[in-house]
């Protein structure tokens, strides 16, 4: 499926009008089932349908690992999720945020700020982890040239999980900051990558929901090109994750933990 597609628009500049080809994004809708039960409906771009699918179960804290799976199917706009049995997932999903909704492309819903206030659910991530200020400046150039749909139309976040020695792993775009986290992640879960060996670069604002899909998947860094937000910065504080915004050229924020990087 296309992730772009051209329109005619009318282009204002230095006072005059013209009518020029554009390209944009195109979006789609991702429904996730699990034992027959929609759980979730997400608003992404298309492709890495299955990574986005696992990655969104795992960072949710419904799915632990990809062999609680029996049966996994993807047809029309569904994802179809078979849990092996005698795994709670019934309780999990009651549990999770995710609830039978539809996720658009903005922030998380509020039940991660109350999750983050009374401490539960939220994951510890104890990696020793130190990695170089310009392993992570490279990272970021290296996200930069190779998101390739925001090149062409603007309209994209990328996300990228790096080693430890900044070897590129896996890089993904959607129209969704979290989605192109989820992509990255569920397609790592099938190569055996190390989690906690491995730093974490987005194009996002990081907030209490992007920490928190972080931590489950045991990512000790997480630095991104946009802000982080105060409820980020709380719930990088909690999970023990280091927190770096405005990576940009040779500067960096770092909000938490800032022993892990080094100068």
């Amino acid at each position: 499926m296309e992730t772009t597609e051209s329109i005619k628009i009318t282009r204002l500049e230095d006072g005059q009008s013209s009518e020029i080809m554009d390209k944009v994004v195109k979006e789609n809708i991702l429904v996730i089932r699990v034992n027959g039960r929609q759980v979730v409906g997400l608003i992404y771009l298309p492709g890495e349908e299955k990574e986005l699918a696992f990655g969104h179960l795992f960072t949710s804290g419904i799915m632990i690992n990809v062999h609680e799976i029996q049966d996994y199917s993807y047809s029309g706009n569904t994802a179809n999720f078979k849990f092996k049995e005698g795994i709670d997932v019934e309780d999990r999903i009651a549990s999770c945020i995710t609830g039978s909704r539809v996720v658009s492309t903005s922030c998380g819903p509020p039940e991660y700020f109350v999750q983050l206030k009374q401490g539960v659910g939220i994951p510890k991530v104890p990696s020793e982890l130190r990695i170089r200020s310009e392993t992570i400046f490279s990272a970021v150039r290296t996200v930069s040239k190779s998101a390739v749909v925001f090149r062409e139309t603007g309209g994209t976040h990328a996300a990228a999980l790096f080693t430890g020695e900044g070897e590129l792993i896996h890089l993904s775009e959607d129209v969704g900051r979290h989605n192109a986290v989820d992509k990255v992640i569920g397609a790592s879960l099938f190569s055996g990558v190390q989690f906690e060996k491995s730093f974490l670069v987005s194009t996002g604002r990081q907030t209490v929901d992007m920490v928190i899909k972080a931590a489950r998947a045991g990512i000790p860094i997480v630095a991104s090109i946009s802000a982080a937000t105060g409820s980020g910065v709380s719930a990088a504080e909690s999970t023990n994750i280091t927190l770096i915004g405005f990576t940009r050229g040779r500067r960096m924020n770092i909000y938490t933990y800032p022993q892990r990087i080094l100068v």
